[in-house]
């Protein structure tokens, strides 16, 4: 229960500070990862796994974890 609580903060506040940013935040249609809903963020693809946002970074193409801070720095 306590998990799933953090999981609705987490997406409020990474929607909240896109808003914020004028960045644009949406699924990216029926796209998954590892069973996770894939969304855009600015120029990003991110999923979210329980608190932590992970982006894919298309030089390695893998994903990796990134903190909020430095997404919105770099969208």
């Amino acid at each position: 229960m306590f998990l799933e609580c953090l999981k609705g903060i987490i997406v409020d506040v990474v929607e909240m500070r896109a808003r914020e940013a004028g960045i644009v935040y949406a699924p990216q249609g029926n796209k998954f990862y590892d069973g996770k809903r894939v969304f855009t963020f600015g120029r990003m693809s991110i999923y979210l796994d329980r608190n932590v946002i992970f982006a894919f970074n298309v030089e390695t193409q893998q994903w990796a974890p990134i903190a909020l801070d430095h997404l919105l720095s770099i969208c």
